[in-house]
């Protein structure tokens, strides 16, 4: 008796896993030919919009930083690049810098770091070549440098020196809200 139970089970575990692609919308693929789709990196949403979506995510901390700053404004203006630094980039900021946390620093400290890391043009990886181009982020205080490390994979890099050997790289770059170019990092872009 055991057994009989224990073929109709698997059984109906054989026939519950072959149909469940099709229950689920995972239906087998008809023919050969593949339809290729390409990816879609333009959002219909300003780069405050995806930072705001992403606030529980990963970039939380710079979502405080924005509104504790009152820089709503400045991620929703026209056609800028934006170096956006994930939780983890903020994480190594802080202990880099000394500060225990976002509450331990000066609003215009935090100023100060937001315009490092904003260009008043939006400019993506294809505008740049493997030597470093200067950049004039908001801050006037500081030079940023772009470039394309072609020894370690075609990855963007970012950098506060004109230094290509180093930089910090770009995790995901060229996404396109509706008012610029976004570039994300898990790192500060050193001085």
């Amino acid at each position: 008796m055991k057994n009989r139970l224990l073929n109709l089970f698997l059984v109906l575990l054989m026939v519950c896993s072959f149909s469940s692609c099709s229950l689920f919308g995972y239906d087998l693929q008809e023919d050969y030919d593949y339809e290729h789709t390409p990816g879609n990196a333009y959002l219909e949403q300003t780069a405050y919009g995806f930072i705001q979506s992403r606030k529980d995510i990963d970039m939380g901390i710079l979502y405080q930083a924005i509104e504790r700053v009152g820089f709503k404004e400045e991620y929703e203006a026209s056609d800028r690049t934006f170096i956006v630094m994930n939780d983890v980039a903020f994480v190594a900021y802080f202990q880099t810098k000394k500060y225990a946390g976002l509450e331990n620093m000066s609003d215009k400290d935090i100023k100060d770091l937001l315009n490092s890391l904003m260009l008043e043009e939006a400019v993506t990886s294809l505008d740049l070549t493997i030597n470093p181009v200067a950049m004039s982020p908001i801050n006037k205080n500081k030079t940023m440098y772009m470039w394309i490390n072609t020894v370690t994979g075609y990855n963007m890099r970012i950098h506060y020196a004109a230094v290509a050997t180093a930089g910090t790289p770009v995790v995901t770059s060229n996404i396109r809200p509706t008012n610029g170019v976004i570039h994300v990092v898990d790192k500060y872009p050193l001085n």
